[in-house]
């Protein structure tokens, strides 16, 4: 009924993209698996699952502002140049480079 239309609804939808990642198109998605995962796992242990939660969130912006979608490709992007080993030669362009523009 019209209590699925408060404030309250609306926030829960933009805490889920904020948790998954905003700047994917399957954040929302995987926000609102881990959202539930909290609440109901969360749930068991206290009333105050909205305060453990609203903290999860405030980490998340904090600490990983692109969602959690946004480490894992961070990290994915960071493994495959290491294994490439195309990063080391851009790195060592980059320094002589820079180098470059000093002297």
């Amino acid at each position: 009924g019209p209590l699925l239309l408060g404030w309250q609804e609306s926030g829960i939808a933009i805490f889920m993209t904020l948790i998954g990642g905003a700047g994917y198109f399957a954040g929302p998605a995987v926000g609102s698996i881990v959202y539930t995962f909290l609440q109901a796992y969360v749930t068991g242990f206290t009333v105050y699952w909205p305060l453990t939660i609203g903290v999860i969130i405030v980490l998340i912006v904090l600490f990983a502002p692109g969602g959690l979608l946004g480490v894992i490709d961070n990290r994915l992007i960071a493994r495959l140049r290491g294994a490439g080993g195309g990063g080391g030669a851009n790195g060592e362009t980059g320094s002589s480079t820079r180098g470059g523009e000093d002297s």
